[in-house]
């Protein structure tokens, strides 16, 4: 005989335990598994970003976007971006294939046209401000075919130069430029696309652009390159750092920009640090420079033979040069003062501009005109206090070393073409479905997470409610009915197996249809075969299905006076289902409170006093003395049944009577005395066949729709 030992046989017990315990509740692990099945489906099918095989690349990012998505064309889509800066109006036009790389806009990589002054010099003239861009809009419609028009998104992005006017007057300008587009646009616009950009958002634009076009997104963040954007009314600055760096960023104050914002470009999550500095654009420091040296009838910034003032918003300040020419030093001082260093919080290294300063203050402005014939005749005589401004704001602003090399960048080269590197590419990018900024959050930061379609979401919550359906659907149907079976095959009961849905009904039907079609035997009282010929295979206990509902079937008078007697409380009411509570709520059905209340009706009828009145009158039919029931108090009793039984005998002293009705009719006199102190021909009658209309229209009812397990 062969032996286990202790360990081994507890090994062997626990093995069977969690096998059993995995085949118990594998319908509940199933359950579990197919959400997640279901969600990894919908990340599957999700709207991924086309790879990009050029420099310009994808951002594969998600979230809110700000403004409006830019439409295809087969393969083709178009942006429109104005750009309103303080300097002047420009408009950008660009085109994407499908991988979301520039395409060419006739001869050249985009369109690019601007125009001077900018909208801030129409501060006291709103209507003015917005006409002085139909000539910019005319020529973006142009490019962008008639057809695609109505359907291509263009965004007016105002910067430094309109946020210091203030927020009335800049917005009495854009609210003139938004009824512009409203008439004279054929190009999609809405009210909330022609804003005021904040600095953190111009600067991210920016960093965007220089790097989209470098080929750096979806790179480490080494690996990419810090932008410095000199405006005409503020300066941007924006650069990638460390996630351990970001956290190290100094706190605002409400209402101001973050300083780190967080992108997800190209698969790569990038903390990028933007900040913009108000009035330390080009322009304006020219009036800040003109300004400290007010009191004086020349400036020492200006070059020699300049006469003439200089406007700023609503200033005007002196900006005639000294008949002694322009002094670096001097200058340089002015410039010093307004720089403050303590207001820069990053670190950049710009190349060196002294030299180029110095050797310009010298010039007068015919000369400069000489040197630098590229520069516009309007800049020439602010060429000194511009390079000055310049070399001072790198190099007290910033903190860098006056012997770095850096680049100065107008155009950024692309493929065989040359991109204007501004803010309105990065803009332009964002407009485009795939190329997304994640949304700002309470703190200025922008969340990353993947953008789904709602048409998507919904379908995959629609999906997971079907499917937690379909779930407690099998659980039903299947795995509860298994486990039962299983059960009570255990305790020694034996039956037909389980069929899915339906049962046993078909079957017991079919086995009753058999029965009824063969008569009866004379003088036969056994019916239990021609009612119930199920029992015949199964026993006096055997198990039935209705449905997924499992029944015991006892017909041993032993066995059932145990169970009914029973005081464990095991035997309950049977769950009629919901369908059924529709068409009957009877008396059989209730639990609770409601079944307590009607048990209080009813339990009078059934005291012993009313029982023994009932077995009373039952002891008169049992107490005749001869076949025609001629005893006085019977007939006293039942005089109705008497007398029409007498009439029904014969003259050989016998009749045929129809026991089946005569024992209703009896009975149910008993029961309506008994019950409802009433006579059954009178009220009893009435309430019985009411009853048995309702039971018959039930049972067609049923017959007509029935669920087995449900209705």
């Amino acid at each position: 005989m062969r032996r286990y030992s202790g360990a081994g046989a507890r090994q062997q017990q626990q093995t069977e335990a969690v096998a059993d315990r995995v085949h118990r509740y594998r319908g509940v692990l199933l359950v579990l598994l197919a959400p997640v099945l279901l969600i990894s489906f919908v990340l599957l099918l999700m709207p991924r970003a086309p790879a990009s095989t050029s420099g310009g690349g994808l951002l594969a990012a998600g979230g809110r976007r700000w403004g409006p998505r830019a439409v295809e064309d087969g393969s083709n889509k178009y942006a429109v971006i104005f750009d309103a800066g303080s300097s002047g109006s420009r408009v950008h036009v660009y085109g994407f294939d499908e991988n979301l790389d520039l395409v060419p806009i006739g001869k050249e990589i985009e369109l690019f046209k601007q125009k001077k002054p900018g909208l801030s010099a129409y501060a006291k003239d709103p209507q003015e401000a917005a006409e002085s861009l139909i000539s910019l809009l005319e020529e973006a419609e142009k490019v962008v075919p008639a057809e695609l028009r109505q359907q291509t998104p263009l965004r007016v992005g105002a910067t430094a130069g309109l946020r210091a006017l203030g927020t009335e007057r800049s917005e009495e300008i854009l609210q003139a430029v938004r009824e512009l587009l409203r008439d004279k646009s054929s190009f999609k616009s809405q009210p909330d696309w022609v804003t005021v950009l904040d600095g953190s958002q111009e600067g991210a634009f920016q960093w965007v652009t220089i790097n989209y076009l470098l080929g750096k997104l979806g790179k480490p963040y080494s690996n990419t390159v810090g932008v410095v954007d000199l405006g005409g009314g503020s300066v941007q600055m924006a650069y990638a750092i460390s996630e351990k760096d970001a956290v190290k960023a100094p706190e605002v104050s409400d209402g101001e920009d973050s300083y780190v914002k967080k992108l997800l470009l190209k698969g790569t999550t990038y903390y990028l640090y933007v900040h913009s500095y108000l009035h330390y654009g080009l322009l304006a420091a020219r009036a800040e420079i003109l300004k400290a040296g007010e009191g004086n009838d020349y400036s020492e910034c200006m070059l020699e033979g300049h006469h003439g003032k200089y406007s700023y918003g609503d200033n005007t300040f002196e900006a005639s040069g000294s008949p002694s020419g322009a002094s670096y030093t001097k200058c340089r001082a002015l410039a010093a003062g307004f720089v403050n260093p303590n207001a820069a919080t990053a670190k950049v290294k710009p190349s060196d501009f002294e030299e180029n300063a110095r050797r310009v203050c010298k010039l007068n402005v015919k000369d400069a005109q000489a040197t630098y014939p590229d520069v516009s005749e309007e800049n020439i005589p602010y060429l000194c206090i511009d390079l000055v401004y310049q070399y001072t704001l790198l190099v007290d602003g910033f903190g860098v070393d006056p012997y770095q090399d850096i680049t100065l960048v107008k155009k950024v080269p692309y493929g065989d073409s040359h991109v204007e590197a501004a803010w309105p590419l990065g803009s332009a990018i964002e407009l485009n479905r795939s190329l997304l900024l994640p949304p700002l959050d309470r703190g200025g930061n922008r969340q990353c997470f993947h953008r789904v379609p709602w048409s998507l979401l919904v379908c995959g919550l629609l999906g997971l409610a079907l499917l937690r359906q379909a779930g407690r659907l099998v659980h039903r149907m299947w795995w509860r009915p298994r486990r039962l079976e299983r059960a009570l095959c255990a305790q020694g009961l034996r039956g037909t197996p389980y069929r899915l849905l339906a049962g046993d009904v078909r079957e017991n039907a079919r086995l009753i249809r058999e029965a009824c079609s063969r008569p009866l035997p004379p003088r036969c009282h056994d019916i239990a075969p021609r009612v119930a010929p199920f029992l015949t295979a199964g026993g006096r206990a055997c198990l039935s299905w209705f449905g997924p509902v499992p029944r015991v079937i006892v017909a041993d008078p032993g066995v059932a006076g145990d169970v009914l007697y029973s005081k464990f409380g095991h035997l309950e009411k049977p769950n009629f289902p919901a369908l059924t509570r529709l068409l009957a709520d009877g008396v059989a059905g209730l639990e609770g409170e409601k079944w307590v209340r009607h048990r209080r009706i009813l339990n009078p009828a059934f005291h012993l006093e009313k029982l023994k009145v009932l077995m009373n009158l039952f002891s008169f039919i049992h107490s005749r003395r001869d076949p025609l029931f001629s005893d006085e108090v019977c007939c006293r009793r039942f005089p109705r049944a008497a007398r029409r039984w007498a009439e029904s005998v014969g003259s050989d002293g016998w009749c045929e009577l129809d026991v089946w009705p005569e024992l209703q009719n009896l009975t149910g006199d008993v029961i309506s005395r008994t019950a409802f102190g009433t006579s059954y021909y009178l009220e009893g009658r009435r309430i019985f066949q009411l009853q048995a209309e309702q039971a018959e229209r039930l049972v067609a009812t049923i017959q007509k729709i029935i669920i087995p397990g449900y209705l």
